[in-house]
């Protein structure tokens, strides 16, 4: 680009001199440019090395922040544009010269004299050349051979140099006007585009040839006939042709890349047709507009005016904007102040980025100062065992048929070590769980790691998993070759919740060099956190990353992201396709085993099968797994046998942040040799595929496993067993006391294993803005209660303490728990009116609103929209009861919102302006309720008119774990709502009684009312006769009741088809599918939306166990 700029600039300086007033005028002003654009350059050259972006818009996008970031995509896209526009209208120009010249030498006649003709117009000729040669050197993706003609600018431009100053020596005289003409108002904007292509001469020489008659283009000034400048103005034509698809390719790729962001972001993948697509339509705009201005705005003065003063904005404009932003130390932010003082007088500022400069040069001045301490930490970082193949080949993958086909046998030398750790590990019954981990976290050497992680170096989700997977990523050569090598990067994530696996390889991707320019794509799998039948002892509830990444999260057509089970396996590879090629895949995944720690292992078996069998599915040869495990004594010793089969390096690494004193490691294997030689054992795997594939037969007898592996085996979790016993052995003996040279010593070494991690894996500041969350989606889990993740029960007392809490009754449990004084106490007065959803809600998008169907709910687990511990409280209550609480009689200590409070309320709110002859107008509030209960107090409200309806029917007996999510319960309510919107005049209010609003589609149906009415609120406790509570709409908006009706109708009659199909089918049969979900969760966590429902299912299920408990 800058070769053949270069000469296309050169072309406007003698005018630039003309309008800055002359040579002096002109030439000092370009020396003290000359100074603002160094000192620019100085700026951005920090801000680049600190940033560790290469390209100007990245540079200010990374230190700037994305708004200004933005700002200057469109200013450098334009800036592109305005220079296509200008290499255009030099063409043009030497077109018409070119074709004056032709026809002064073959006919011998003037110019005045040439007759016109439409296809000899300048205009024409444009045209055709746009169309037949820069529109097809444009359109290609990528560019290469214009690298080597861009040379022809810097030939055109020694040419011109040269031409220039002869013909100004060749003159007869040098009688012309060069006094100046203009004032210095515009100079800056002028020479700014003289400014970016250097070299004065020409303009000097040019200028003082012509004066002020110099024309905006110099060769224009020459004579058509000058054989000179003919062959310049062919050079120029030439070069010009070949760089405008270069400008076009950078100022179409930022474009471009808005447009990919948007589909990836809307649709979670960019297919190549699209890209394809967007590519030709961008290229056929951008040169027909810049076509058009070229034909109609001949002359090029006013396009290098517009040029110059969008140059500025580079120059002068955002090198501060960057040093204002960008976080230095103060000796250098002196120095960069003294030059930005030549620039402008303003002042610097460092910011917080001083303090965590600081912060990190503390760190940086942690040392290990003696040999013990240094192998300790060396130790830390060193924890791994790699199986070595025999050179015989012996490994090799058993025959299917014997697979899943014997018992399973156990090693006697294995299940020593399993009784061994157990006895140590049972020393630790009696120890409060809370206190213990308090006292593990403070002799951990590597725990520091993660808040010396969080706040110098910006991690995204910065947890002990982020550490971990870091860790790995700098200890292993995880990322294929071949995929650095090609610059696009595909990887899954299997069982990843809450997202740190990705969160992590995202930070590492983005600050590494030789991943920075990789492209990208993942894809993920976890138990989907707001699936309502997810258990809680399963599930996290933790969505911070989840809520802003929904497209790239996959949860099967189910909606459950179980990945044990075939059906989503199946689904999951599909899902994948789009891949060229997957080069990674990880397994995070684990079940909560605190209440049976001894058989670990055993637990989590068959979720390692499925791991390992998704991953050997997905993988492409040459790709990498992860996966974590944990002792490895019984199954897993086939599962380990299995992949040094399938992989040519295979490692089980403890990394130095996973806490010594568990059994957690991970096994990271490298070189995939491809489904090919797995093929039959991986189709026998797929069939057998589910939730107890290791609970029978072991995948293969012990006699085909060689003993060569097993000895192998014997000795890695010989190894890693003494480290874990000894660790726990430690901190059983540091529990008793410890001095305070113990205490020293230990936080010493913590703060040298810190900044071990921080230099040995080279973790480099990430601005928020390259996050892989834009958080523009307020997560659940910190929607509520100050940031504390919701669903999730903290392990509280000893272990023999919690084994006894379980065979408590659920009363007790409730008695000993948190909730104890809030579930009993008696309610004094009317709750929900200081909760109100303002309205009409106007940021909603009902284009994008889409219906989930999947596998009915058998029960409610889980919510976003309640805290977990309640939930599971209320359902141990109902099924141990075994009571129907909707007919348990009212407290009597309680207090009760009477109808005549609610009715009240909704007159007091509603607007009742009169018409022109000054008469009150009356309202319409339709009520879902019975006459008998609300009837008694219509006379009362005397502007107010009742209309009645019958209300949903409460979920069915037995169905009592189900609440909100009984299919005919949420059938029947959003059919009220519908008739509702369908009846209601503007300004009209509505009383829907609402059992609760624990499932996606019953938060739906409350943020719809959200959009129709001006404000919702809730009464409870509901009166007599009303299970659960009160919503109260006032204000009734029938504009835009208009805009979601279609969708709600169509959502209520898929869910009337559902119904239709269980119709003559046995009772026991039950629904087979339900609607899920027809907001997405996006819509639903935006807003206050969540937090009202929280506090509304909270105070629901605090009545409903009040009563229960009271029974």
């Amino acid at each position: 680009m800058l070769k053949s700029a270069l000469g296309a600039g050169l072309l406007n300086f003698p005018w630039a001199f003309q309008k800055a007033g002359g040579v002096t005028t002109a030439v000092a002003v370009e020396m003290v440019s000359l100074v603002f654009l160094i000192s620019g350059l100085v700026i951005l050259g920090y801000a680049s090395s600190v940033s560790r972006q290469k390209t100007y818009q990245d540079v200010v996008r990374e230190v700037c922040g994305q708004a200004v970031g933005q700002l200057c995509e469109v200013c450098f896209c334009f800036n592109l544009f305005m220079i296509c526009v200008a290499f255009l209208v030099v063409v043009q120009d030497q077109l018409e010269k070119l074709c004056i010249s032709l026809y002064e030498t073959v006919t011998g006649s003037s110019e005045g004299e040439m007759p016109y003709h439409w296809y000899t117009d300048q205009r024409f000729a444009l045209f055709i050349m746009c169309l037949i040669i820069i529109l097809p050197l444009s359109i290609p993706k990528e560019i290469g051979i214009q690298k080597y003609t861009s040379v022809l600018g810097t030939l055109a431009a020694t040419y011109l140099c040269v031409a220039v100053i002869v013909k100004y020596y060749l003159m007869d005289s040098h009688t012309v006007i060069i006094t100046p003409e203009h004032s210095q108002g515009s100079v800056w904007a002028l020479l700014t585009a003289a400014n970016h292509i250097h070299s004065a001469s020409p303009g000097v020489f040019g200028f003082m040839t012509f004066g002020r008659a110099v024309a905006s283009d110099i060769l224009m000034s020459y004579p058509g006939n000058d054989v000179v400048m003919i062959i310049s103005r062919l050079l120029f034509g030439i070069s010009i042709i070949t760089i405008y698809p270069i400008i076009l390719l950078l100022g179409r790729s930022v474009i471009l890349n808005l447009m990919l962001r948007i589909q990836r972001r809307r649709w979670g993948i960019v297919t190549p047709s699209f890209e394809s697509r967007c590519r030709v339509v961008l290229t056929v705009i951008w040169i027909t507009i810049t076509l058009l201005i070229a034909m109609f705005v001949p002359d090029m003065g006013e396009v290098i005016s517009v040029i110059g003063g969008i140059s500025a904005f580079f120059i002068f404009i955002f090198p501060v904007f960057t040093m204002q932003t960008e976080t230095v130390t103060p000796r250098i932010s002196l120095r960069l102040t003294a030059v930005v003082g030549l620039q402008q007088v303003w002042r610097m500022s460092s910011g917080n980025g001083t303090r965590r400069k600081v912060k990190m040069q503390q760190f940086n001045d942690v040392v290990a100062s003696d040999p013990e301490t240094q192998t300790e930490i060396q130790g830390l970082f060193s924890k791994v065992r790699t199986y070595v193949k025999p050179s015989n080949g012996e490994w090799r993958i058993p025959d299917p048929n014997t697979a899943l086909r014997h018992t399973v046998e156990e090693r006697c030398r294995l299940q020593a070590l399993k009784v061994s750790l157990n006895d140590v590990k049972n020393q630790l019954s009696d120890m409060n769980v809370q206190v213990w981990h308090q006292h593990t976290n403070s002799t951990n050497r590597a725990g520091k790691v993660i808040a010396v992680v969080r706040s110098a170096v910006n991690a995204e989700i910065c947890t002990q998993a982020w550490c971990k997977f870091y860790e790995i990523l700098g200890t292993f050569n995880l990322l294929p070759d071949e995929a650095l090598q090609s610059g696009e990067l595909n990887t899954v994530h299997l069982c990843e919740a809450p997202g740190a696996f990705i969160a992590a390889l995202n930070h590492y991707i983005k600050t590494s060099e030789s991943t920075r320019y990789c492209d990208w794509s993942w894809a993920a799998n976890t138990l989907n956190p707001y699936h309502e039948a997810n258990g809680g002892s399963t599930t996290i509830a933790d969505d911070r990353l989840i809520a802003n990444t929904l497209p790239w999260w996959f949860f099967g057509s189910d909606n459950t992201g179980n990945i044990m089970i075939q059906k989503h396996l199946l689904e999951l590879k599909a899902f994948v396709s789009n891949m060229r090629r997957v080069d990674l895949v990880t397994a995070d995944g684990s079940f909560d085993c605190q209440e049976n720690p001894d058989e670990q292992e055993a637990l989590v078996a068959s979720l390692h099968y499925c791991e390992v069998t998704a991953a050997l599915l997905l993988l492409s040869p040459s790709g990498s797994f992860v996966l974590k495990m944990f002792t490895l004594y019984e199954h897993s010793v086939c599962l380990l046998y299995l992949l040094n089969c399938c992989f040519h390096s295979v490692n089980v690494f403890k990394p130095a942040t996973s806490k010594a004193g568990n059994s957690e490691v991970y096994v990271v294997c490298l070189n995939y040799d491809g489904k090919e030689a797995v093929r039959p054992l991986l189709s026998k795997l797929i069939r057998n595929y589910g939730p107890h594939l290791a609970d029978r037969e072991a995948l293969f007898p012990n006699k085909l496993v060689p003993e060569s592996f097993l000895k192998q085996h014997d000795e890695v979790c010989s190894y890693f067993h003494t480290l874990q016993v000894e660790t726990i052995t430690e901190n059983l003996r540091l529990f008793e006391g410890m001095s305070t040279e113990q205490r020293q010593r230990l936080d010493h070494i913590r703060d040298c294993t810190a900044h071990e991690y921080l230099q040995r894996f080279q973790v480099s500041f990430l601005p928020r803005g390259r996050w892989v969350s834009r958080n523009t989606v307020s997560p659940a889990c910190c929607s509520v209660s100050g940031g504390r993740p919701l669903g999730q029960r903290k392990q509280t007392g000893s272990f023999n303490e919690r084994r006894e809490l379980q065979t408590l009754t659920w009363r007790e449990r409730i008695e000993r728990g948190f909730h104890a004084t809030w579930i009993q106490r008696h309610r004094t007065e009317a709750g929900g009116t200081g909760c109100v959803l303002e309205g009409p809600l106007s940021e909603y998008h009902v284009d994008s609103w889409y219906v989930i169907v999947g596998a009915a709910l058998p029960a409610l687990r889980n919510s976003p929209f309640c805290e977990g511990g309640l939930l599971n409280h209320l359902n141990e209550a109902l099924m141990d009861t075994g009571k129907d609480w909707t007919r348990a009689p009212c407290c009597d200590s309680c207090h009760v919102v009477c109808t005549a409070s609610i009715l009240s309320s909704v007159a007091g709110v509603c607007d009742f302006k009169g018409d022109s002859d000054g008469n009150r107008k009356r309202r319409q509030c339709m009520v879902f309720g019975s006459r008998a209960v609300w009837g008694a107090c219509e006379s009362q409200i005397e502007d107010l008119v009742l209309i009645f309806s019958a209300e949903p029917s409460f979920p069915q007996r037995g169905c009592d774990t189900l609440h909100d999510g009984e299919p005919l319960y949420q059938q029947q309510l959003l059919g009220c709502v519908v008739f509702s919107l369908q009846t209601l005049n503007s300004g009209d209010a509505l009383l829907l009684p609402l059992f609760s609003a624990l499932t996606r589609v019953t938060a739906a149906v409350v943020l719809c009312l959200h959009v129709c009415f001006r404000s919702v609120t809730f009464r409870y406790p509901p009166p007599s006769g009303v299970v659960g509570t009160v919503l109260v709409c006032v204000g009734f908006r029938a504009e835009a009741a208009a805009r979601i009706l279609p969708v709600l109708t169509d959502v209520h009659n898929c869910m009337s088809q559902l119904l239709k199909e269980v119709e003559g089918k046995s009772e026991s049969s039950g629904w087979d599918r339900q609607v899920l979900q027809f907001v997405p969760m996006e819509e639903l966590l935006t807003g206050g939306l969540t937090e009202f429902l929280w506090t509304m299912n909270s105070e629901i299920i605090q009545q409903k166990l009040h009563l229960l408990m009271q029974s």
